[in-house]
Order: C-alpha cells, then structure tokens, then sequence
C-alpha cells in the first residue's frame, strides 16, 4: 500500500476445506447383471453455510474453498450450486489432489491466514490451521 492507495493490496484468505460443510454419500446402481455404477450425492451444510456466510460480510478476510479428492470441474459445479442459491461466502475455489499438495503450497501463499479444517487433519497445516468451532 503506497499512500493509502489500496487497489495493489492482497486481502487475507482463509481457507475452508469442502469437508467441513458438505456430506458426502454412495449411491450403488446396477447397470447390468454384474455392473455397479457408484454415484456421489453431496449435500450442503446449510446452517453451517449461514453462519459463513454473514461471517464474510464483517470479516475482513476473503473466503476461499478447497477441497482433496475433487476434480476441479466437480469443484467449479459445486461452486456454482452455491451460487446459485444465494449463500455462497467463497469468493474462490481450488481442487487439490490430497491435502500434502495444500501443505506444501502454504509458505508460498503469504495472503492465506488460516486453512478451517476437520478436526482430524487440523494439526497438518501447524499455525494455518483452525477448527470451524473456532472461528
């Protein structure tokens, strides 16, 4: 920031992990006499959401969504579902293959604050991470 300009600063991000506010289930079908086909339905922790989303509107941090295992397509449709029903608190998404991919990118990243977790992987991201009780 150069005289009070702050059109070239970068806001601080935390980072939410899809985990924390979405269940995922398996749905087994069968196709044909010996095919299953294995459909994922994940549904959206909607008081969990809110409770984001008016967090985004006094905090002065960005939110920004992560998630392990996704595609970044299923990631951007995942986005965009929450977009679309008006609660959406992230302002960015990013598919990671697992979460040592994340760890890694940590130092490199000096505009992420905290990375909310589930409370098993919480000590992998060391002073990053957070639990969402701790927000």
């Amino acid at each position: 920031m150069y005289k009070g300009d702050i059109s070239n600063d970068v806001p601080k991000r935390i980072l939410i992990v899809a985990d924390v506010f979405t269940q995922t289930t398996e749905v087994e079908t069968k196709t044909k006499i010996f095919f299953k086909k294995t459909t994922h339905i994940r549904k959206f922790n909607r008081g969990l959401l809110s409770k984001l989303y008016l967090l985004a509107n006094i905090s002065p941090f960005t939110f920004e969504m992560v998630s392990f295992g996704m595609s970044d397509e299923d990631l951007i449709v995942s986005f965009n579902n929450l977009e679309r029903e008006g609660t959406n608190p992230f302002r960015y998404c990013k598919a990671y293959d697992d979460v040592k991919e994340l760890v890694k990118d940590l130092p490199f990243r000096p505009e992420v604050a905290f990375v909310v977790d589930i409370p098993t992987r919480k000590g992998m991201y060391g002073h990053w991470g957070l639990d969402v009780s701790e927000l």
